[in-house]
Order: C-alpha cells, then structure tokens, then sequence
C-alpha cells in the first residue's frame, strides 16, 4: 500500500479530495466525489495487463459517491458483486461464461476448454435423450470478487457434474475439489466427474 495506493487510502486523513473520471483517452467523464469505505475499504484481484496483457496483483478500492445515491454497476463483474450474499443463478448451457474468463482472461487454457465444452454438450444431449433438462449455475460467494460455474446440472436427477479436458491426476482432483465446493450451492447434488482422454 504505497504510493497512489496509499494516498487513496488515507485522502480523508490526508484532507485530500478523491474525484473519479472514468475513462483513459478520448472522451473522459467525471464520475463525482468518493470516499473509500471505512470498513473492508480494499481487496486484491487479478486483472490483465493494458491490452490484455499477463495477470497482475491489483489493488481494487470499495468508494462510496459524496452527496449522490450509488450508480448500478456498469461492469459484469461488478453487477455480480452488487447481488445478495450466496447468490446462485440458473443458467442455460449455452451460455459461455466460465470461471477462466475473470481468472485467465488471455485464453490460454482454450483447447482444453473446447474439450470440456464438447463433454458437457454430448452428456446433456444424452441426458436430453432420456427426457431430462440441463442447466449450470452461476455462484456468487462471500468475499468473493469472482463467479463459479458448475459445468452442468440436472435437477431432475439431482446431479452436478464437472467436466476435465484430460485425465490427468490433476485434472482429476480438481474436478473433485470443485464438485465438493459447487456442491454446498446446488442442493440435492449427486456429484460426478467425467473427463476427457488426453489426445
């Protein structure tokens, strides 16, 4: 906490002013005036690099608007973060959003999540294929700054599945790890994992 952190940080002590613009080059709005929250008033992410470069430790301030109501967020993130503790949204598989997305945002993990993304549309075509309806959810924790995704659910079975790219010991305890973490979300879950041969 040094240096433009720390002078956010301590502008009320300091006496300071803390106005926010958003925007970097181009057409610059002025957002108004804030105060960093007394309580909880920092927390650590990873976030790119400018044009998406590698992950980097930020810095992320919770500001309170001086003299106006709190904006609804304008960010995906930030909508996420502005729901109720525990929040837990049923999503469409086709909906391609996974936790990699905030955690990796470079791609790199990209053939192995083509892999997974194939598993989990021929299980649900099976699954359609008996009579049952697939969904995954969208789980917001607290003191969580980013989503979880569970690969695929069929509440009519009640069972949560997690699908690998490969069958690595890796691959393999971390599909269950998540499957028991997923599963104090989804509730009754009978859990499994399936993963695909490395090529």
């Amino acid at each position: 906490m040094l240096s433009g952190n720390a002078s956010v940080l301590n502008h009320q002590a300091e006496e300071h002013a803390l106005r926010v613009f958003q925007g970097a080059r181009g057409t610059i709005t002025y957002q108004g005036k804030f105060v960093v929250a007394q309580e909880d008033p920092w927390y650590e992410a990873d976030a790119p690099e400018t044009n998406d470069g590698p992950l980097r430790k930020v810095i992320i301030f919770r500001l309170k608007p001086v003299g106006t109501e709190p904006k609804h967020p304008t960010t995906k993130l930030g909508r996420l973060l502005s729901g109720a503790p525990n929040t837990v949204d049923e999503l469409p598989l086709e909906r391609n959003e996974t936790e990699k997305l905030f955690v990796n945002p470079n791609g790199e993990s990209y053939e192995p999540e083509r892999r997974e993304a194939k598993l989990v549309k021929a299980f649900a075509d099976y699954l359609a294929s008996k009579g049952h309806k697939s969904c995954r959810h969208r789980v917001l924790t607290p003191g969580e700054n980013r989503p979880l995704f569970t690969d695929l659910y069929c509440k009519e079975l009640g069972l949560l599945a997690e699908a690998k790219g490969s069958v690595t010991r890796e691959n393999v305890q971390m599909a269950i790890g998540q499957l028991a973490d997923y599963s104090r979300f989804v509730d009754p879950p009978f859990a499994s994992s399936f993963c695909h041969p490395n090529p």
